[in-house]
């Protein structure tokens, strides 16, 4: 692996290289993407585009956060092109079949780690403003305070809240020292607004998410566990789902669709896909060193001492 970060001014230039791979990263907020092609080409695909028709049979269980289209230049002009995060580029190396896909997911791991640990080491700058996540949580707290009063209250409301906090500190939020964020946030919290101690308002009902993965669902998608429990299931008795059935890169997860419906929805279940990749890499890692020990014994106890007979 090499991982070299070249400064230059506040543009920060991150060369990543697999094997005979070259990636031209793109940075997005301080973080490396890579090329969707070179991905292709490190995963030794014979033509790099057949990556795409991995990305389209699964890209239901790709976030925004692991891929999206930006517009390059190139030298008939600027194309549009698909990039990957690093957590992206793993997840499509899950789901590829090469040679070269299990070597691709440790090479991404271990950037994965090297990036946490600049992180980690890096000392933070103090900075004039509020950061853009600073101001989104002031946003986000006035929000909540407001959608808590009734409809006809919440106008004022948030009046009253924008008012508060130009008037302690003699500005507008966006302008608010990073030294009296906390102070900001408690304001807003403390504030007492028209029409709080109100009943609260009857919720308005949501339609049921569309989620239904029975155990017919599971059977009727993984052909692999319908085999196997074909018998068993129509007495009752028992399922059977073997390693090799969780591990398997040919039917869709009902876990990752799962998921994917519940982010659509604007519920945050980031912590939850990277736990279910994290299991599905440990199943892996634990299933090739047991087929690994399992040759080793073979070997031995096939192996034979030569004599010479004279």
């Amino acid at each position: 692996m090499v991982v070299n970060r070249l400064e230059t001014g506040r543009t920060m230039t991150t060369q990543l290289t697999f094997q005979n791979t070259q990636f031209n990263v793109i940075d997005r907020n301080g973080q490396p993407w890579l090329r969707y092609l070179q991905i292709g080409d490190a995963l030794g695909y014979s033509n790099p585009h057949l990556l795409n028709k991995v990305y389209q049979k699964h890209q239901d269980e790709f976030t925004d956060r692991m891929t999206s289209v930006i517009k390059l230049p190139s030298g008939g002009g600027e194309q549009e092109t698909r990039i990957f995060s690093l957590r992206g580029a793993h997840l499509l190396a899950m789901l590829s079949r090469t040679k070269l896909a299990k070597e691709f997911r440790k090479w991404v791991l271990d950037v994965l780690d090297h990036e946490i640990d600049a992180v980690v080491s890096q000392p933070k700058a103090i900075p004039d403003k509020l950061t853009n996540e600073q101001l989104q949580t002031i946003k986000t707290m006035v929000k909540a305070r407001v959608e808590g009063l009734p409809k006809d209250k919440q106008a004022k409301g948030a009046i009253t809240c924008w008012s508060a906090i130009k008037s302690k500190f003699g500005t507008s939020y966006k302008e608010i020292s990073p030294d009296n964020f906390c102070e900001a946030l408690s304001l807003v919290a403390r504030l007492t607004l028209e029409g709080e101690l109100l009943g609260p308002e009857v919720p308005a009902v949501k339609a049921p998410l569309d989620i239904n993965y029975s155990l017919e669902w599971w059977l009727a998608h993984n052909p692999a566990l319908r085999r196997i429990n074909e018998f068993n299931h129509k007495k009752g008795d028992s399922l059977a789902v073997p390693a090799s059935v969780l591990n398997s890169m040919d039917s869709p997860s009902p876990i990752n669709l799962l998921l994917t419906k519940l982010a659509r929805e604007g519920y945050s279940v980031e912590a939850c896909r990277l736990e279910a990749i994290a299991w599905r890499y440990h199943l892996e890692s634990a299933l090739l060193h047991i087929q690994m020990s399992h040759q080793r014994q073979k070997d031995i106890l096939e192996s034979a001492i030569s004599f010479r007979l004279q």
